[in-house]
């Protein structure tokens, strides 16, 4: 018994549908599959900083007298500060167990108070030398040994200020 209806394969619009669908495949180049893995001229530069000479260091006897005077100034800053760092260590240390508010309590926030101009002092001279650092890197010179021996001593003296205004500062809570 013959089907009420031609099998798909034996539609005419399928037989069409189907060469089209596979026509193109026939056109096809297959022998050239995958892109090529030789290295590209991208792949093949040199990112590598080139090594530039070191500048020559030069004197600057301008800058030699301005170290100068820095170091005086971190001496003085330094002599300023020890006394105070004294004064308010005995003064945290009569507060203890002090009421918040107390004359003894009032006076060791007073002395802590009067160790914050010197570290205002350290700061100020560590940016100043920080920028002058900076700006001698700008012009392309050389780091100048005395200067960041200085900028190193003013950075540890600020932070050894900076450790003892806060452990007596948190002594005082």
């Amino acid at each position: 018994m013959a089907a009420p209806y031609p099998l798909w394969w034996q539609r005419p619009a399928t037989a069409a549908l189907l060469a089209l669908l596979l026509a193109p495949s026939a056109c096809v180049d297959t022998r050239h599959h995958y892109p090529s893995l030789a290295p590209r001229p991208a792949e093949q530069r040199d990112d590598v900083e080139p090594v530039r000479p070191h500048p020559p260091l030069i004197a600057d006897p301008a800058l030699d007298r301005q170290i100068v005077e820095d170091e005086r100034t971190l001496a003085a800053i330094t002599a300023r500060f020890d006394p105070l760092g004294t004064r308010a260590e005995a003064a945290v240390a009569a507060a203890q167990g002090a009421k918040p508010g107390s004359d003894a309590w009032l006076q060791a926030h007073a002395a802590l108070s009067a160790l914050d101009a010197p570290r205002t002092e350290l700061a100020d001279l560590a940016a100043r030398l920080d920028t002058e650092s900076v700006e001698r890197g700008k012009r392309g010179l050389a780091a100048y040994p005395a200067l960041e021996g200085l900028r190193a001593r003013v950075e540890a003296e600020f932070a050894h200020v900076s450790t003892k205004i806060d452990d007596l500062g948190n002594q005082l809570k």
